[in-house]
C-alpha cells in the first residue's frame, strides 16, 4: 500500500478542508437513527441448530438486521438451460436448502433480513479468466446475474412456496449486489493497461452489473431496496489487486478528479442504498493515510461524492441515499494472538457506533457474532472478531453491543454522554459514589434508541446507562 497521495499540496489541502466535516459539527436534528446487526456466515450454516441458536441471540442482542451471504456459484452450479428457467425460483437446478433456512430463522426471530450475492458461477464468468484471478470473480456475466437476483427476489418475495412445503418463505426486502467489488478477491479485472500505465476497469463493470440487478429485483418488487457492494477501506497504486474506495466510488458515479467533476457516462448507477466496510488499521479515530482510503473517522470521504453524485442527477434511485457499514470487526487476543485486548475491543465497537453514527451511517453490521475456528493466517482474517467466543462465552463487547454506552470530553460543554438504548423508556445516567451507584441524569432516546447529552461533572467520574434492569459496561471520564 502507497503511504501517501501524489498530488499537488495545495490542491490536497484545499479538498482535505472541503471533503472532511468535523464530527462535533453534526447536528443531531439531522442524523438519522441507529439500527444494528450483524454479518456472520453460522446465519446461513446447514448444521443443525447453529443458524437458528445465533439468530436468535443476534436477536436478543438487540439485532435488527442479519446480513446473509449468497455465493452465487453454491446456489446454481449448472447453467440453467433457459432465461425463463434462470428467472425461475423453483428451477430444479437451484439449491437453495441454506438460504431458505436461514431466511426462515431470521423472521421467526423478527430480523430483517439483508441478501447479499456475489461469487458467479464458472458458466456466468467471462472468457479467458486468467489464473491470476480468483475463481468467480471475473468479469461476471451482468444478464446472467439479473436473472439469478430475479429468481432470489421472486423466491423471497413473501408469496412463494416451494416445491414440496405448504408455508410461504418469508419476504427479503434488502438486496446487495456483491461483495467489496474495488477488491480483485471479488472483482477482476480491477484496472486496464493504458499506455505506459493503468485506469479504472472494475467501478464502469461494477456500474453495469449493479444497474441490471437493481432492475431485476425492482422488476420483482418495486419496495425492494439495493445496497452497492460495501467497498473494502483500503487500497493500492494504480494496477494493484485493491482499488481505493475513493476512487472506486466516483468513477462508479462518474465523477472524475478529487474536484468531482461529472463526465459522461453511457449510464448512471442505480441504488438505495451506499455501503461501505470501513475496518481501521487502528482504533476508531485513526484517519487512513491515503486520502482515497475511507476508516471509520472518513465517512465525509464517502458522503462528498455522493450528495454531488445526487445534487447533478448522476445516481438513480431515492432523492436520498443513506448510507450502511455492512461490516466492521477488530480481532481479540483471546484467542487471536494477533488481536486486541477484549476490553479494547469492547471500547471501540461502542466509540465506533458513536462516530458512524456522528457521520450520517443509518446502519451498522458487525462482522461476526461468534468466532470462527483460526485461520491459517490469523491476522490476515477477523476470524476472532466476535463477542462470543466459539464455546459460547460473551465477551466483554457482547454487552458493549447490546447496550452501547460512550463518554468523551466536550470541552466548555461538559461530558457527553452517548449510547443506544436495548429498550423503550428513559435511560439513567448513573454515577459511582462512596460504593453505590447514583442517578445523575435522565434522558429520553431518540429515533432508534440513541441518546446524546451533555453534562457537567466535576473530576473523572465512573459512569453507567440503566434502562430498566438492563446495564451499560462502565466508562470512566476522561479515561
Amino acid at each position: 500500500m502507497s503511504l501517501r497521495v501524489r498530488l499537488a499540496g495545495v490542491l490536497v489541502a484545499v479538498l482535505a478542508a472541503c471533503a472532511t466535516v468535523p464530527v462535533a459539527d453534526a447536528s443531531a436534528s439531522a442524523l438519522p437513527g441507529l439500527t444494528t446487526g450483524f454479518y456472520d456466515p453460522i446465519f446461513t450454516s446447514l448444521t443443525p441448530g447453529a443458524s437458528s441458536t445465533w439468530l436468535t441471540r443476534a436477536k436478543q442482542e438487540g439485532a435488527g438486521v442479519v446480513r446473509l451471504g449468497i455465493y452465487w456459484f453454491q446456489v446454481a452450479p449448472q447453467r440453467p438451460p433457459s432465461e425463463a428457467e434462470a428467472r425461475n425460483p423453483g428451477w430444479s437446478g437451484y439449491e437453495w436448502a441454506a438460504i431458505d433456512l436461514a431466511v426462515r430463522n431470521a423472521a421467526a426471530n423478527g430480523l430483517t433480513p439483508l441478501i447479499t450475492i456475489s461469487y458467479a458461477p464458472a458458466w456466468a464468468e467471462g472468457a479467458g479468466r486468467p489464473s491470476t484471478a480468483p475463481a468467480g470473480t471475473w468479469r461476471p456475466s451482468p444478464t446472467a446475474l439479473a436473472a439469478f437476483a430475479a429468481a432470489a427476489a421472486r423466491r423471497y418475495s413473501g408469496t412463494y412456496t416451494p416445491p414440496g412445503s405448504t408455508e410461504v418463505l418469508p419476504r427479503v426486502r434488502y438486496w446487495q449486489a456483491w461483495n467489496e467489488p474495488n477488491l480483485s478477491v471479488y472483482l477482476t479485472p480491477q484496472w486496464r493497461s493504458v499506455g505506459h500505465g493503468f485506469a479504472p476497469s472494475s467501478p464502469a463493470m461494477y456500474r453495469t452489473m449493479l444497474n441490471d440487478f437493481y432492475a431485476a429485483v425492482k422488476g420483482v418488487n418495486r419496495t425492494d431496496l439495493v445496497l452497492t457492494g460495501g467497498t473494502a477501506p483500503y487500497g493500492e497504486e494504480p494496477g494493484g489487486e485493491r482499488m481505493q474506495p475513493g476512487l472506486f466510488v466516483r468513477e462508479m458515479f462518474c465523477l472524475r478528479s478529487l474536484l468531482l467533476v461529472p463526465e459522461h457516462c453511457p449510464e448512471k448507477a442505480h441504488f438505495d442504498i451506499l455501503d461501505h466496510h470501513p475496518y481501521s488499521a487502528e482504533g476508531p479515530y485513526f484517519h487512513a493515510i491515503n486520502f482515497d482510503d475511507i476508516a471509520i473517522a472518513d465517512i465525509a470521504k464517502l458522503t462528498r461524492p455522493l450528495r454531488r453524485a445526487e445534487a447533478l442527477h448522476l445516481v438513480g434511485g431515492p432523492r436520498h441515499h443513506p448510507i450502511w457499514v455492512t461490516e466492521l470487526a477488530w480481532n481479540t487476543n483471546p484467542p487471536n494472538s494477533g488481536g486486541i485486548s477484549l476490553a479494547t475491543q469492547a471500547r471501540w465497537l461502542q466509540q465506533s457506533l458513536k462516530l458512524l453514527w456522528q457521520q450520517g451511517v443509518s446502519t451498522v453490521l458487525w462482522f461476526l457474532i461468534v468466532d470462527q475456528p483460526p485461520a491459517p493466517l490469523e491476522e490476515a482474517t477477523f476470524e476472532a472478531g466476535g463477542l462470543y467466543f466459539q464455546d459460547g462465552q460473551p465477551k466483554p463487547s457482547a454487552q458493549a453491543f447490546h447496550f452501547p454506552f460512550v463518554v468523551s470530553n466536550a470541552g466548555r460543554a461538559g461530558l457527553e454522554l452517548w449510547g443506544k438504548a436495548p429498550g423503550h423508556g428513559r435511560v439513567s445516567i448513573e454515577r459511582s459514589q462512596h460504593g453505590t451507584w447514583q442517578t445523575v441524569r435522565t434522558s429520553a432516546p431518540s429515533a432508534g434508541g440513541v441518546f446524546d447529552v451533555h453534562l457537567r461533572l466535576a473530576g473523572h467520574p465512573l459512569l453507567r446507562a440503566r434502562q430498566g434492569s438492563e446495564l451499560s459496561l462502565e466508562w470512566q471520564a476522561g479515561g
